[in-house]
Parts: structure tokens; C-alpha cells; sequence
């Protein structure tokens, strides 16, 4: 099986979707690249990806996924197309089904709530099956 991890800032709060009776976490994930160019000039890439996290049961994990949230996503990466709508071209879509997600430090945000929301959540024990150390 493929595997891909990410490292990178949440680009919204986490939305809770219903699918055929099951739960499941979507949110964006946005992590940046730089290079320098033969002249020696800098450029800057952000590159965002769209995550999917598929719940059982209690979805209260969305509660912590916060925009700026800095998080590790690690899971199946998955490719998509879509037509633009800008010049009709067909664009790749790149996703990811998360399998283990961890938050890894203070929302972007300097307010009190944001530091409320970096901590990890208490997970149920079938909840820390899914988000392994």
C-alpha cells in the first residue's frame, strides 16, 4: 500500500459529512515549498491538499481541527481530476484518506481558544486505535 504524510497548517475548521450512514472528517491541509531558480531567485509554492478522515463513531475530533491548526496527516493518497472552469482544462485533484492524524502545535491564532483547541483531545480507546502514537 502507498503511504503519504504531510505536514501543514488546516486551511478551514474541519466540516463532519454523512455518507450511506457513515461519518467522516473533511478538512484541508496547505504546506509550502521553496526553491531558487538557475538566477538565484526564490520561489514559494503552497500546495493544499484535501483530507478525508472516515469515523465509526464519535466524530468530537472535528471540534480540534481548527483553521491554522498545525497537524501530521498520514494515509492513502488519492487522485482525482475535475475540469477548470477558468480554461476547461483537465487538472489533477490530489486527496488523502488520513489512517493517523496528530496535532502537533498551537492554532495560528494567539487567543486563548486557539490554545485550548491545540491540546489533543481524550480520545475513546477505539478513537486511539485509529490515532496510534
Amino acid at each position: 500500500m502507498l503511504k503519504t504524510s504531510i505536514i501543514g497548517h488546516l486551511g478551514q475548521d474541519a466540516i463532519v459529512r454523512h455518507w450511506n450512514g457513515k461519518k467522516a472528517i473533511s478538512f484541508s491541509i496547505a504546506y509550502n515549498e521553496s526553491y531558487r531558480d538557475k538566477d538565484g531567485t526564490r520561489h514559494d509554492k503552497t500546495t493544499w491538499v484535501n483530507c478525508t478522515l472516515w469515523r465509526e463513531g464519535d466524530t468530537k475530533l472535528a471540534s480540534y481541527l481548527k483553521k491554522g491548526q498545525l497537524v501530521f496527516a498520514e494515509g492513502t493518497p488519492v487522485v482525482k481530476t475535475y475540469v477548470s472552469k477558468e480554461t476547461g482544462e483537465i487538472k489533477p485533484d490530489f486527496q488523502l484518506n488520513v489512517r493517523q492524524l496528530q496535532l502537533l502545535g498551537k492554532n495560528s491564532n494567539n487567543d486563548q481558544e486557539s490554545e485550548e483547541s491545540a491540546q489533543e483531545p481524550e480520545l475513546s480507546p477505539s478513537e486511539q486505535a485509529a490515532f496510534p502514537d
